[in-house]
């Protein structure tokens, strides 16, 4: 699953290192998501990819929302409608 509305850093591997910044987005999804309850939405699907906006249970701003904001991701435009995209695009 990939973040949807979102271009974020790439993780390198053995052969690439890492994007600029792409450890800090990572760690800013995975931190507060261990061991909590999330709820995520399939936004969209292309080429069997689904991508999702992901949702902490207590919270009411997605974590799409919250990397465009902190600056961690760009917001990207997939023909998409909705609010969801509506509010990243705002946050960039």
């Amino acid at each position: 699953m990939y973040l949807a509305f979102l271009q974020a850093p790439k993780c390198g591997n053995q052969t690439k290192t890492d994007d600029p910044y792409a450890f800090n987005a990572r760690e800013a999804i995975r931190e507060p998501l261990i061991g909590k309850l999330v709820d995520f939405t399939i936004e969209y699907q292309i080429n069997g990819k689904k991508y999702i906006s992901i949702l902490q249970e207590e919270s009411t701003v997605t974590f799409n929302f919250m990397l465009v904001q902190h600056g961690l991701a760009k917001p990207i435009d997939k023909k998409a409608t909705g609010r969801l995209f509506e509010l990243i695009k705002c946050a960039g």
